[in-house]
Order: C-alpha cells, then structure tokens, then sequence
C-alpha cells in the first residue's frame, strides 16, 4: 500500500498564487506536482502544462 505523507509546502504555495499571476510548479517526474496543482485549482485559477506542443509554440 501507498502511505501518502502531508504537503507541507500547501501553505506557502496557496500564499504565493494569491500574491502572483503565474507560478511554476517544477520538480523530478512523479512527484506529484499534477496532483498539487489539481488540488489547488480553483474558480480563479487555470491549470495549464507545457505538455501541450501548441503552448510551448506560443
């Protein structure tokens, strides 16, 4: 079984989406910044990722 451990950066990152326009979530794969940024998402938010060939174009 998968024992899940607290986000102890949840605070401070909900801080800074308040307090800038962007933020980069980045780190090694599967370390589970998706999920972070899922459960961070809300009405006022846009989850973008640079997996999209066309954003990386722009």
């Amino acid at each position: 079984m998968t024992e899940l451990y607290p986000r102890w950066q949840k605070t401070t990152i909900k801080k800074m989406m308040s307090e800038r326009r962007v933020l980069l979530l980045s780190g090694p794969r599967q370390s589970g910044k998706t999920t972070l940024a899922r459960e961070l998402e809300s009405d006022q938010t846009e989850y973008r990722t640079l997996d999209d060939g066309t954003l990386r174009e722009a």
